[in-house]
């Protein structure tokens, strides 16, 4: 079981996911609390992955899924990934 203690002061918690920042997926801006969500929302861990592929922005997250933890750190990307 995976335990997840983020209670530092701007990190904002749905369901799964904490998150501190902010982003715009796509041409949408997201606030901690709509990130949190968009993340929650990825079913798969591809998809999680994909999500955040699409993300521009400063902030970092961390999903708790069954048996592990996806997490990211990205401090404002300007252009493509860094693959």
């Amino acid at each position: 079981m995976n335990r997840v203690d983020l209670s530092a002061r701007g990190w904002v918690h749905s369901s799964g996911s904490h998150v501190r920042g902010e982003a715009h997926l796509d041409d949408r801006f997201l606030d901690a609390r709509e990130l949190a969500r968009a993340l929650d929302a990825c079913t798969t861990d591809a998809d999680w992955i994909g999500t955040v592929r699409r993300l521009n922005g400063c902030f970092a997250a961390v999903s708790a899924r069954e048996d592990r933890l996806l997490a990211v750190v990205l401090h404002e990307r300007r252009g493509g990934w860094a693959r």
